[in-house]
């Protein structure tokens, strides 16, 4: 947990090691068949220092899409109850409304995985989401705008019918 929660200078090593982090986290909440992380004491405890990785993803760069991502989508599946499934919804849809461009990208990107992962399990909480989706429908960056359409596309591909009416 010291690792997620250290100040991240950005040397190899710390990279390295956080990797190697993600990578066993990763492996771990695959291989939950216990269902260990849906304790909510478990829960929370890797809960908010996973999903705060976001927020590095500029200097994270292309490691937030190969290891960051996966690990989120997996602890999601893991802690597979509706009640932690929508505190990591709100969690990732919190940086949404980040300052930074890479922040917003990488969240759009691990809902969409998210949405393809857990599918109907993760639409349930298509009604928190709207709001946001609207808005980053409306980013400044065009790659947000662009990303949060595949995005929407999967959504439409999994229940059957357009947002268009309920984005408006």
């Amino acid at each position: 947990m010291a690792v997620l929660q250290a100040e991240f200078s950005g040397n190899a090593y710390e990279r390295v090691l956080w990797v190697r982090l993600m990578t066993t986290l990763h492996a771990v909440f695959e291989h939950d068949q216990d269902e260990y992380f849906q304790a909510p004491a478990r829960f929370e405890a890797i809960s908010g220092p996973l999903i705060k990785q976001l927020d590095r993803a500029k200097e994270l760069d292309s490691d937030v899409d190969e290891h960051l991502i996966p690990c989120v989508v997996a602890f999601a599946s893991a802690a597979d109850s509706s009640e932690n499934q929508k505190v990591v919804n709100q969690a990732v849809l919190a940086h949404l409304r980040s300052e930074s461009m890479h922040v917003r990208m990488a969240a759009v990107k691990c809902q969409r995985q998210l949405t393809e992962a857990l599918s109907d399990e993760w639409l349930a909480h298509l009604p928190e989401m709207l709001p946001f989706i609207g808005e980053a429908l409306e980013d400044d960056e065009e790659e947000i705008q662009n990303e949060t359409r595949v995005w929407v596309s999967r959504i439409e591909a999994i229940i059957g019918e357009s947002l268009t009416s309920m984005l408006q």
